[in-house]
């Protein structure tokens, strides 16, 4: 007897579901690949185990779609631990930029 095809056992494994699986991990990596020009990868595990006579099958899939790289926030710490976007022993500027818009010049008067 000739070993059951692949195509037909992935098809007919879990009813199909995991072929489902397969097919949508592999277009989200193919998606991430060209977008990004970065490698990816599915990868799909099958364990086998006897039982009674018969064969238990199980599986794992795991795909890793390519990120597109981040870059850092600078903040500053305090010597408590406070997080803050400005430097804490740099003095503070003394006008308010909630009031500074385009019609306004750097004191504050209107152009």
């Amino acid at each position: 007897m000739a070993p059951t095809p692949f195509h037909e056992f992935i098809a007919e494994y879990r009813n199909g579901a995991l072929d489902d699986q397969l097919t949508a991990a592999l277009a989200d990596v193919a998606r991430g690949v060209k977008m990004l020009e970065k490698s990816g990868s599915v990868t799909l595990k099958f364990k086998l185990s006897e039982q009674g006579g018969a064969i238990v099958i199980e599986h794992s899939l795991a795909h890793v779609v390519p990120q597109p790289k981040t870059t850092g926030q600078v903040w500053f710490a305090t010597d408590d631990g406070v997080l803050m976007r400005s430097h804490p022993d740099q003095p503070r500027l003394p006008f308010d930029d909630s009031k500074t818009d385009s019609t306004t010049n750097d004191k504050g008067n209107t152009k």
